[in-house]
């Protein structure tokens, strides 16, 4: 390509203080040209836009993606690095400075003439499109046709925010692929939607539910009036059994009527006082009158509604294997409704993408359809939405015209096939991968939805003596912290900023984003020795979040019956470990016993609570093979030696086993797990309030009587750095591209989570399986007990009273039986009663 010769340009101020001006680099006769945003302070040394991290990490994607970096073209927007003073050090370029070097790029576009444009970032976006406005968030992926250069643009997150966030990486690798496959013609890539039909005359459901028994497997997806099984409607079912197919099967239809209501509202006046003749602010009640609508749901086929349900419910429970995005809500959908059981769920898109990038901001079906050449199918939905006027947290899909709602489910199931023909080859790619996915994951999702059905059974009475309880705890704060600052409002930040730091002087100990002193609960805890204020701010705000969490938020949510159903999130966290919401009951406060007892087990039932003995550390045990380690597992496991954590604390403070007390040993169990996890010994020492010295004594102890765990944590992070990856005894993996991250707080992240994802992860899956052992075991049995929860490393059930100690046996026994891969011993601790948090040790029978 001809040379720009503008080494000496002056267009704009950015000469002043440039080193060099940076021009594009690449192949004369590529088809991609990939354009980045300015050029950094490496490439400003040196003149060359290949000699610094832009260009390693665009070479990363690229390889990901299957492209050559030698095939593509790199070059950026404005070609001097557009400095700032520190902390920043560079700036966003403003739009005279890229107006100034907008001739420069056009040139290089005119010559190279590519197949796709791809902006990579915000202002290669705005200046490649003309559009001001747009952004890279609402239009990476897309391929759009530009009049201006006569080709294709298809934009993508930039590179360098990729490797600050991870997230990213896979939907920028996935972009890529679809720039290479867009760059193999000059066209715009043709969406590939398919043929959808709906089902809305009896015969045609009939021959459609006949079809459906025939195929090899089917995809289901439905489309419902909200969330909730028990309150809310299934309006439709979409299905398919192939690519570019989709038949939707209507359930209900709807009426809104609209309903005239009247709403009291305090509005502010200012009224004459009748003895002080002074004017004062006050409310006034005030009546407004307003609209809302009715919705009503009726039964789309009529008197034969009942047949066709029946029909439905002989289809799910066929051995016909079934395919769904986020299965575990749609069938607990169906069975909250209909009571109808999804039998051979064997494939959820959602699960399979999310084992395949943990990291992936979404994993929602919508999103994932640009990959399969069908994003933006959901358009017509958000549009009608604007069009009338509905705010996003009044939509509610019945109330869509029936022909768009019944073409869009049927898109989301032939979407859902494309995603599963699109990852199935993927996971089976790696065995071990697949093998957790297809033996621990998928029957995961059942026995999950089982547990969610289920619930867990709450005190009402327990419930009402907690509110007052916290009530009165509060009540009484206010009054202690009123006698210190009469008239504060210690939730307005402003007022406390105000008292903290302007009236009483304390030191400012962090600034918010907007440079503004905070107040935020670390500072609060740096300062609470400064003021007799601060401890009962802190008091004040644990309590109020107890209370609103843990005792309004869990009464909010009892249905008729006294329970609650939470909901499992088997895709929630990176690491491979569960997390749940409405409510959250990985979050049930340990120390605090005010909470747990709220749980307890119906009438004539016991809850039993099934926890793996130090899980983690044994699973540390495992992958170090440490034999020290193992040999003093061993000794605790039968008794012939202490306890893991009160022998460390012995170690440490040099005292006997026996004379280590409760505080010493968490505080002992403290440091073991920070070591495990890579935290320093100053974190250790912070959280511990004790000095470094005594945190390094401690680790020097641990280590030196374990050398082959201290080996193995050192291996782990080597091995990241190598593969970028690293996978656990069950074969998940943990992705962690920011190892070699420029951020070194990004990159001692991802060394840090190279030691625990493993570990994490382990104990995690396997409690998971142990969960689907002790389900499938109880059904093979004719036991009716439930699983109802599964909280961090234990597994909770609630069990008949005549099974009871059956139960027992089968919960410790499936959860002590032997896994491959694993040679340390797992043992299930048990613990049993009517009330969570008030339940009794079962002791184990010697053989």
């Amino acid at each position: 390509m001809q040379s720009l010769n503008n080494e000496d340009c002056e267009k704009c101020g950015l000469c002043k203080l440039r080193t060099h001006v940076v021009n594009g680099r690449g192949d004369d006769q590529a088809k991609i040209m990939l354009v980045s945003e300015w050029p950094g302070s490496p490439e400003d040394k040196t003149g060359d836009i290949d000699s610094g991290p832009i260009r390693i990490a665009v070479n990363r994607l690229l390889r990901k993606a299957g492209i050559s970096p030698v095939s593509v073209f790199l070059t950026t927007v404005v070609r001097c690095i557009p400095k700032a003073p520190p902390p920043d050090y560079v700036r966003d370029p403003s739009k005279e400075e890229i107006e100034a070097c907008s001739a420069y790029l056009d040139k290089e576009i005119e010559a190279l003439k590519p197949t796709v444009i791809v902006p990579m970032g915000n202002v290669a976006l705005k200046r490649v499109l003309g559009q001001r406005t747009a952004m890279i968030g609402k239009f990476r992926g897309t391929e759009v046709w530009s009049d201006k250069y006569n080709c294709k643009v298809m934009p993508i997150m930039h590179p360098m925010y990729v490797r600050r966030r991870l997230q990213y990486e896979g939907i920028t690798v996935n972009d890529l692929r679809r720039v290479k496959t867009s760059s193999q013609t000059t066209k715009l890539t043709e969406k590939r939607l398919g043929v959808y039909k709906v089902a809305d005359t009896f015969e045609k459901a009939e021959k459609l539910i006949d079809k459906l028994r025939t195929v090899p497997e089917f995809v289901f997806d439905l489309e419902t009036s909200g969330l909730n099984g028990r309150k809310d409607t299934v309006m439709c079912i979409a299905f398919t059994w192939k690519e570019g197919l989709g038949f939707t099967l209507p359930i209900h239809s709807y009426r809104g009527e609209e309903e005239t209501y009247t709403e009291i509202k305090l509005k502010s006046v200012r009224k004459k006082d009748k003895q002080t003749k002074a004017w004062i602010k006050t409310k006034k009640e005030v009546p407004v009158e307003k609209t809302r609508t009715i919705h009503h749901y009726l039964p789309y086929w009529g008197e034969k509604q009942r047949i066709i349900i029946d029909k439905l419910r002989a289809l799910f429970a066929s051995d016909i294997p079934k395919i769904a995005h986020n299965g575990k809500f749609d069938s607990r959908f169906l069975m909250e409704s209909y009571k109808m059981q999804v039998n051979k769920l064997t494939f959820d898109t959602m699960l399979a993408h999310y084992m395949l990038d943990e990291n992936a901001p979404s994993h929602k079906l919508k999103d994932l359809a640009w990959v399969v050449d069908m994003g933006g199918y959901d358009d017509p939905l958000e549009q009608w939405f604007k069009d009338n006027k509905i705010a996003v947290g009044d939509r509610n899909y019945a109330m869509l015209p029936p022909d768009m709602l019944y073409e869009y489910g049927a898109k989301d199931a032939d979407n859902t096939m494309r995603q599963k023909n699109l990852y199935e080859p993927q996971l089976k790619g790696d065995a071990k991968l697949w093998l957790l996915f297809k033996q621990v994951i998928m029957i995961l999702s059942e026995t999950l939805m089982e547990a969610e059905v289920h619930g867990m059974k709450i005190d009402r009475d327990y419930i009402s003596e907690l509110k007052k309880s916290f009530e009165g705890e509060l009540a009484g704060i206010n009054i202690k912290i009123d006698q210190i600052a009469p008239g504060l409002n210690i939730k307005s930040t402003p007022q406390l900023r105000e008292l903290l730091f302007t009236k009483w002087k304390l030191p400012v100990v962090k600034k918010t984003k907007k440079g503004l002193a905070s107040t935020d609960e670390s500072v609060l805890e740096d300062l609470k020795t400064q003021h007799p204020l601060i401890p009962l701010i802190l008091q004040h705000r644990k309590a109020y979040k107890m209370y609103g969490t843990y005792v309004m938020g869990i009464n909010d949510l009892i249905d008729e019956n006294g329970r609650i159903h939470t909901e499992f999130l088997i895709h929630g966290t990176v690491t491979g470990r569960l997390s749940s919401k409405n409510p959250n009951v990985q979050n049930i406060p340990r120390r605090d016993t005010r909470i747990k007892p709220l749980f307890i087990a119906e009438e004539g039932f016991f809850l039993i609570e099934a926890d793996y003995a130090q899980a983690e550390f044994r699973h540390w045990a495992n992958y170090s093979q440490d034999p020290v380690m193992i040999q003093d597992i061993i000794k605790a496991t039968n008794g012939t030696g202490p306890d893991i954590h009160k022998l460390m604390a012995s170690l440490a403070l040099n005292i006997d086993v026996k004379d280590v007390d409760k505080e010493q040993r968490n505080q002992a169990k403290t440091i073991v797990f920070g070591l495990m996890f890579g935290r320093g010994t100053k974190s250790i020492a912070d959280m511990l309030g004790c000095s470094e010295e005594h945190a390094v004594h401690v680790r020097e102890i641990f280590f030196s009587r374990y050398p082959k765990a201290s080996a193995w944590l050192k291996a782990a992070i080597r091995e990241v750095q190598i593969r970028k990856e690293i996978s656990s005894v069950f074969g998940r993996i943990r992705r962690l591209p920011t190892i070699d991250s420029p951020d070194k707080g990004l990159k001692a992240l991802a060394e840090r989570q190279a030691m625990n994802s493993p570990i994490q992860s382990a104990a995690s899956d396997m409690n998971c399986n142990a969960a689907n052992r002790i389900r499938l075991r109880f059904k093979r049995e004719g036991l009716t007990g439930k699983i109802c929860s599964l909280v961090h490393d234990s597994i909770i059930l609630e069990v008949p009273k005549v099974e009871h100690t059956k139960s027992l046996d089968i919960v410790r026994e499936e959860m002590e039986r032997p896994i491959k891969g694993v040679t340390v011993p797992m043992v299930a601790e048990l613990q049993t009663g009517v009330r969570w948090g008030k339940l009794e040790l079962v002791e184990k029978v010697a053989a």
